[in-house]
């Protein structure tokens, strides 16, 4: 390549017009992002009402492991024999999120409780239907009189 005494002051305007373009595509993508936004705030009426019916929806959670008295009554309608997918949360050192299918939910809380180490059951939840229960309503589900299943003399 031979030499050019203006390489590096090429390169940087090209560089500055990269920067620049890429800062106008960003800019529009913004501009058409909040536009939608105010779109749908206009057909769909007054956003805040709707925020709060949904909140007090049953199905809807902002949390997973909810408090105490939420999870206890939503726990009233689990059906133990219904199948589960349970939700293992990242190793360290892993990219890949654990996955394991369950064909009652009973067996799938056992597995959480009794075969996870304790650090593991910390991202986990279950998924039996809709409804989703993370690690507290697990451990409260396993720990419920009404758990089909015979539990462990090691305890949880």
């Amino acid at each position: 390549m031979p030499f050019r005494p203006n390489y590096r002051q090429q390169r940087a305007e090209r560089d500055r017009q990269v920067r620049a373009k890429h800062a106008e595509k960003l800019k529009k993508l913004h501009e058409k992002s909040e536009q939608r936004k105010v779109e749908r705030e206009r057909m769909t009426g007054s956003s805040e009402k709707d925020e709060g019916e949904i909140r007090g929806s049953p199905n809807h959670q902002t949390d997973p492991d909810r408090s105490t008295e939420q999870v206890e009554s939503a726990e009233e309608q689990l059906d133990y024999s219904a199948a589960a997918e349970l939700f293992l949360a990242r190793r360290f050192g892993r990219g890949r999120l654990g996955y394991r299918r369950f064909a009652s939910a009973a067996e799938a809380i056992r597995f959480a409780i009794e075969e996870l180490p304790p650090s593991r059951l910390l991202g986990v939840y279950m998924q039996v239907g809709d409804s989703r229960y993370g690690a507290n309503s697990i451990r409260l589900l396993y720990q419920r009189d009404d758990y089909p299943l015979k539990r462990s003399e090691r305890g949880p």
